[in-house]
């Protein structure tokens, strides 16, 4: 099973979006659950922006009233043994 790293840019990306802590942890929490045993899942759709070494993990959550979705890019390329969180947008 694949460690998850979140690289800092995509941490530097979330701050500024400031969202709440329980939110920040709580999509970050889904990510790491998610994607472990159900990578062939998400590695299915790939990022038209890199697709021979990027995959797409979408999640929508609420944050304050209001369902936004959040769109990471993940590296599957670099390592056998981890995903890289490389990217995030969020609607």
């Amino acid at each position: 099973m694949r460690s998850i790293i979140v690289t800092p840019e995509v941490v530097r990306a979330l701050a500024a979006l400031k969202l709440p802590r329980e939110v920040l942890l709580a999509l970050l929490n889904r990510l790491r659950a998610d994607l472990p045993g159900n990578e062939a899942q998400f590695r299915a759709d790939r990022d038209p922006a890199d697709p021979d070494t990027l995959f797409r993990y979408t999640h929508g959550i609420e944050v304050e009233g209001r369902w936004r979705l959040f769109v990471f890019s993940i590296c599957d390329s670099i390592s056998p043994d981890h995903f890289f969180v490389e990217g995030v947008v969020s609607t």
